[in-house]
């Protein structure tokens, strides 16, 4: 089988050509393009999967070799909350030639009424090619009364500003694409806050629609959550893989089930269950199979990976992580060096933090989690204390980083949560602490998988994914797995020893493993035992993940 044609190297500004500043009420227009030289000031570049953007704000772009000479053609979506798009047409398709500008891409806005002088509000484009995210490009525009703006001149803005950081840099359309990407962008504007959802596929025309801000969900997940660990106390004395009694796990498959159904009714939204059944069916006529799904987000506390899908109309059994590769990835307005995810993790080494507790902060079954990493070549017990991590931090391994011990969560007089973990004696490491020690020029980037189990707290939500998500990817690692609730020790270990053991079976048999569908077979323990710990566990990385010995 002849291999496909190498990509072409292509590098261009992303531009979003606007007016400074508009009044409410007033239609104006929007010019989005990717050009040899910039022609809009402020506009900020986030790039996406194995991409960068200069200092310039110049974007470096690897797409698919035309070996016949044709321009690429690049989706455009635009997500612009605090603006009317005029007959929802929000999706453009410019065409780029290899050498000299892309054919613009024209919307056109009416700002919304506000009752300040004038609100900065951001308009967001995203770029996309055959299925795969490319970039996102951002800009403010004031809105207000003064200085109105005539709606037929496209003007730049007159504020400085610069693109993001860092050097060359690829964006990876050579390797494997999601078969349905989700992008969720929720943006603050003085006391509401808007969400606006994008949805690309392979197979599907990209299409962005407004969606429910998780803040909206928050009450009533709480609620859910709360109920999901009253049930998980019934299996805390349960044997790792044995089935539970039949009542109590067929009360807690129909609870989460519920919450499931409940959840996708109330914040999937029309789009996202229009392009879910879509792929379905496409699946269903062969030659094509719906395995994966990959999320960007600037949110993390929406359990995406605990939804069902039911419309009224059709229905599955099933939870999105049960069924489906699913990975989270977090976005941010924060620069980051390692704002990527990676498709390819070299496993030399597998290094556990392991705490001893003692009393009431005993884990019992946390060897038994120990014995299945014991498995994997490179492992390497690391003594749970502050020096011992602080020279792991700074020279972080390539692999595995597991951590098998409690989680805490400490109120605040603000009103928020600080997270840590808890390591020996009466030693904790919060997140600020744990950005300090990291190394921001370290080689490695490894997967980090954070089992923390609980301190008997079981009226708090301790969410880890919020806090832990962000500050492990921001510092430079490669994935992060962890728990939405509190993790029960015996359900922890046994998802821990499933998640190591399928690992070291697909090393030894296929030369990799796939982290998501590691996940998902490790979580469909739920059904054999009914124990929710199960389903805990999100993925942030790319979802077509693999792990390799070298």
């Amino acid at each position: 089988m002849p291999n496909p044609p190498a990509p072409s190297r292509v590098r261009r500004y992303p531009n979003i050509e606007a007016p400074d500043r508009v009044s409410p009420g007033r239609q104006f227009a929007v010019q989005v393009s990717l050009t040899m030289e910039p022609l809009s000031k402020g506009v900020q570049v986030q790039p996406g999967p194995d991409a960068e953007a200069d200092r310039e704000g110049r974007l470096t772009m690897t797409l698919p070799k035309r070996d016949d000479g044709k321009p690429w053609r690049i989706d455009v979506v635009l997500t612009a909350p605090d603006f009317e798009i005029e007959n929802g047409r929000n999706h453009a398709t410019i065409v780029l030639p290899a050498n000299g500008d892309s054919t613009p891409a024209l919307f056109e806005l009416t700002a919304k009424p506000s009752e300040s002088v004038l609100v900065p509000a951001r308009v967001s484009a995203t770029f996309w090619v055959d299925g795969a995210y490319l970039a996102r490009a951002t800009r403010m525009i004031g809105v207000g009364a003064q200085r109105p703006v005539s709606a037929s001149r496209v003007a730049p803005l007159d504020t400085e500003g610069r693109g993001l950081v860092a050097g060359p840099a690829t964006i990876g359309t050579a390797a494997k694409v999601p078969d349905l990407t989700v992008y969720v962008q929720e943006s603050r504007a003085g006391d509401r806050t808007a969400c606006q959802l994008t949805i690309e596929s392979p197979f599907l025309q990209p299409a962005s629609a407004p969606c429910t801000p998780a803040e909206e969900l928050r009450p009533w997940l709480s609620e859910q959550y709360n109920a999901i660990l009253r049930a998980s106390q019934s299996f805390r004395g349960v044997k790792a893989f044995a089935p539970n009694a039949p009542a109590s796990r067929e009360q807690a498959l129909a609870l989460l089930r519920g919450v499931g159904r409940e959840l996708y009714r109330r914040a999937a939204g029309p789009l996202f269950d229009s392009a879910f059944w879509k792929l379905v069916d496409r699946e269903q006529e062969g030659g094509f199979q719906f395995h994966t799904i990959q999320i960007y987000t600037n949110n993390p506390s929406l359990p995406w990976e605990l939804m069902v899908p039911s419309n009224g109309n059709r229905s599955r059994d099933g939870f999105l992580a049960t069924e489906f590769e699913v990975a989270r990835w977090h976005i941010s307005e924060e620069v980051s060096t390692h704002d990527k995810p990676r498709q390819r993790l070299a496993l030399r080494q597998v290094l556990a933090i392991v705490p001893t507790y003692s009393g009431a902060l005993a884990l019992p079954h946390q060897n038994d989690e120990i014995a299945a990493l014991q498995q994997l070549k490179g492992f390497q017990r690391v003594e749970a204390k502050l020096s011992p991590i602080r020279q792991l931090l700074s020279d972080p391994p390539e692999g595995i980083v597991h951590f098998a011990g409690h989680g805490v969560a400490a109120p605040t007089a603000g009103g928020t949560v600080d997270y840590a973990i808890q390591l020996e004696g009466d030693t904790t490491l919060d997140l600020m602490s744990w950005r300090g020690l990291v190394n921001d020029d370290a080689r490695h980037h490894p997967l980090y998988f954070l089992n923390a189990c609980d301190v008997g707290q079981v009226n708090r939500v301790l969410n880890f994914v919020d806090g832990w998500a962000p500050t492990v990817l921001d510092s430079g690692g490669s994935g992060f797995i962890g728990g939405l609730w509190p993790l029960s020790d015996q359900g922890a270990a046994a998802f821990a020893t499933r998640f190591y053991r399928g690992m070291e079976d697909a090393l030894a048999h296929g030369g990799s493993a796939s982290v998501a569908t590691l996940l998902k077979n490790s979580r469909q323990g739920f059904f054999r035992t009914g124990d929710p710990t199960f389903l805990a566990y999100v993925f942030y990385g790319d979802v077509n993940l693999s792990i390799a010995r070298p």
